[in-house]
């Protein structure tokens, strides 16, 4: 009998326009954002250029060593090659590159000699336009390829000076094998759940289908307010207030649960769904919570005017709050009452996922509490 209720409510929902618009809305989305992942999406725009060797005019590999690695390293950058150095400033200049690394002649032989000599000289020339975060960045990524370099000239000044002469090849083993075996730094992520490496324009993705996933319960809880309006299931003769509740969410949670089926299919076709069992935990705590959070708003409100005056703001709180594009410090006191906030951290932190669980019944039983009261009134 439950099941050909479910059946009948499903195909109530699919005659209504609004209900499949919405669960549409999604599919543009991320086709979109897939396309835009698989193009070179950078956020800053690079000009390389390296000066010719006044001996040899053709560019040394020791250059396009470092522009081919910089290149495959950072796909968060755009890099040009430029034919000139003119060009590459005019780049700048015209703000078709936020910078510009020329890189000076006989790059290895400039190595060799500071690290034979001690005195260390310029070897490229960064130029930049405005002064930004961003750019602040990047020049860390610049540092990261130049002073290896450098550290293997001073090592080899050393210990050819020490030792005396040694085969090249010899000294770059010894170099390598040290490098592997040994760090100043250990990484350690907190989440024990495995994450996708996809491109940083999918990272905010979750975040905008959780708040379609948030829409799409609202709708529900509208149609739910309206049926009650029209009062479509009085012949169902429902008196104790616990059934009522339970009712009221399942009423609630069956065109939810088509929303999650298009979430779930999104998330699997962007590749930001790693871990399944993970996934599926998470999914279906935020869309318990979603329905409980959608109803707790429907039992304080009580009007679907003032249910619909209040969703705007609700979606910008969301928005703003929650972390979707980036982890906001403000508005603490919010974010912790909003679903959204605990999908979007639970989905890979385990600590997070007990909070879920507390958040959860924190709703369940003041939604029920409420329920409650609105019927001994």
């Amino acid at each position: 009998m439950r099941s050909v209720w479910f059946f009948l409510m499903q195909k109530r929902l699919l005659k209504k326009p609004s209900f499949i618009i919405i669960l549409c809305l999604v599919f543009p989305l991320v086709f979109a954002f897939r396309a835009c992942s698989e193009q070179k999406s950078g956020v800053l725009t690079v000009a390389l250029f390296q000066k010719d060797d006044e001996n040899n005019p053709q560019t040394e590999d020791f250059a396009l060593k470092i522009m081919d690695e910089l290149e495959s390293s950072v796909p968060q950058l755009n890099f040009i090659r430029t034919d000139s150095e003119t060009l590459a400033r005019n780049l700048v200049k015209e703000k078709k590159a936020d910078a510009a690394w020329i890189f000076d002649r006989n790059l290895e032989r400039c190595f060799e000699k500071m690290g034979e000599d001690g005195k260390v000289k310029p070897v490229f020339t960064a130029v930049e336009g405005e002064e930004s975060s961003a750019l602040a960045f990047v020049r860390e990524v610049l540092y990261t390829k130049i002073y290896p370099l450098f550290s293997y000239s001073a090592y080899k000044s050393f210990v050819t000076e020490r030792y005396g002469k040694i085969p090249e090849n010899q000294l770059k083993s010894e170099y390598q094998h040290f490098l592997e075996n040994g760090s100043l730094f250990v990484h350690k992520s907190l989440s024990e759940t495995e994450k996708a490496k996809t491109s940083f324009l999918l990272s905010p993705l979750r975040g905008l289908l959780a708040l379609w996933f948030m829409i799409c319960v609202f709708a529900s809880t509208l149609y739910y307010i309206q049926d009650e309006k029209k009062k479509s299931f009085v012949f169902l003769r429902i008196h104790s207030p616990v059934k009522e509740f339970f009712f009221s969410l399942s009423m609630q949670a069956i065109p939810s649960f088509d929303a999650l089926i298009v979430l779930f299919c999104a998330l699997s076709f962007t590749g930001l769904c790693v871990n399944l069992s993970s996934e599926i935990v998470s999914l279906l705590m935020f869309f318990v919570s979603a329905v409980l959070f959608s109803n707790f708003l429907r039992l304080i409100l009580k009007d679907e005017v003032r249910f619909c005056a209040i969703l705007p703001m609700l979606i910008l709180v969301i928005l703003v709050s929650c972390p979707i594009f980036v982890n906001v410090g403000a508005l603490n006191a919010v974010k912790y009452l909003l679903p959204p906030f605990y999908y979007l951290n639970a989905y890979g932190d385990l600590w997070y996922v007990r909070w879920f669980i507390t958040y959860i019944s924190a709703l369940f039983f003041l939604s029920l509490g409420l329920s409650f009261l609105k019927s001994n009134l």
